[in-house]
């Protein structure tokens, strides 16, 4: 008994094209973030970063942003400070 193979067809699934986005996101220093969304439902597919690293990303940003304005305004008391006590004022 003689066996041939069987043909095999390979999936001819065409999946709708995705669409790629990149953005910059201004609370992070201009942190590049590309989406691919589908373009059929408007759902993000893949985020890089996600958005869950980019909120850790934001919160410690804001702790950096907060943390500078307090240590110029320390720093301007200061500078105030012992300016006048040199120059008498």
């Amino acid at each position: 008994m003689e066996r041939t193979p069987a043909k095999v067809n390979p999936a001819t699934t065409e999946w709708p094209p995705d669409e790629v986005q990149l953005q910059l996101d201004s609370q992070i220093r201009d942190q590049v973030i590309i989406k691919y969304t589908d373009k059929a439902t408007g759902d993000v597919v893949l985020q890089v970063p996600s958005a869950q690293v980019l909120d850790v990303a934001r919160g410690i940003y804001g702790d950096f942003q907060k943390e500078a304005r307090v240590r110029s305004a320390e720093d301007a008391v200061a500078a105030a400070t012992v300016g006048g006590k040199r120059h008498g004022h």
